[in-house]
């Protein structure tokens, strides 16, 4: 699975410039930059490791989030911890750009990770449990690694995809997760969002001028969209948007106007960055 996270880089005037995270074959994080407005994209400007590289530790299949946190890019994965010979095996949610550094162990079972940040803090979310086991979802915060249970999140989806963001105004952190719809979480109040995703769909969202665009695909694998303005929308098909292959995540950032949309299409040619569909939804 390709797991995607998309930074607008704040370095570079009027966010002209998009920094678009990527697991590659060798389980290493790789780095293509984007556009951040209509102009066309840079094939050249990508960074990986070579076929005879070292195997990384990133997690496949698996999602990884990212946010800016105090003017710096942080990439949160999932990733394997070097075990000792004949220890059972878990995974980890770990800071993965612009250091290494685990932040906790997770059970293998859950695998999707979604990061969102203020000015002043930055938080990850998971799922816990599996099977008849009941669901917890929660926070990491990525500054100081305490980790807080959400009780009030236990329907979820085993191993559920989540996406989250920060609302400045209301000071309060959104977290969508897949239930018998898809559901928001704020600070302990649940709200259904839609009921027509697929199961096991990739979540994005992003958070602009006080809305929220809520990203996921359906079971034709058409990308749709809804927009929360106070309440919920409803859903829309993305136009002139391909449909995306079902072992893709979604990545979305907001820049100039536009929504930057991130994942690997349905029949895409070779691996790696140039392989990426780039579609641009204005707002």
């Amino acid at each position: 699975m390709v797991a995607l996270a998309a930074i607008v880089n704040k370095g570079v005037p009027g966010d002209k410039s998009i920094s678009l995270f990527y697991n590659t074959g060798k389980a290493q994080l790789a780095l293509s930059l984007r556009s951040g407005t209509q102009d066309d994209d840079d094939p050249t400007q990508a960074w990986a490791a070579d076929a005879d590289d070292y195997d990384g530790y990133i997690l496949n299949p698996s999602t990884m989030g990212g946010a800016t946190y105090r003017g710096r890019e942080f990439v949160i994965a999932v990733t394997m911890p070097k075990l000792d010979p004949g220890a059972p095996p878990f995974s980890r949610i770990s800071i993965v750009s612009p250091v290494y550094q685990k932040l906790v162990n997770i059970q293998l079972e859950n695998n999707n990770v979604a990061v969102c940040s203020s000015d002043d803090d930055a938080w990850v979310y998971f799922v816990t449990g599996t099977g008849s086991k009941p669901r917890a979802l929660k926070e990491v915060n990525i500054a100081t690694g305490s980790q807080v249970d959400l009780p009030a999140v236990q329907n979820a989806f085993a191993n559920s995809s989540l996406a989250a963001w920060y609302d400045p105004v209301e000071k309060k952190r959104h977290v969508v997760f897949e239930s018998s719809a898809l559901m928001e979480y704020i600070v302990g109040d649940a709200s259904g969002a839609t009921g027509n995703m697929k199961r096991n769909t990739s979540i994005a969202v992003s958070y602009w001028d006080g809305k929220a665009y809520l990203y996921y695909y359906d079971g034709t694998y058409a990308v749709q969209r809804i927009v929360k303005n106070g309440t919920w929308g409803g859903a829309q098909a993305v136009a002139n948007c391909p449909k995306i292959s079902e072992d893709s995540q979604i990545a979305v950032v907001p820049a100039n106007g536009i929504n930057h949309l991130f994942f690997v299409a349905k029949d895409s040619g070779a691996a790696e960055s140039d392989f990426f569909t780039h579609v641009r939804d204005p707002m």
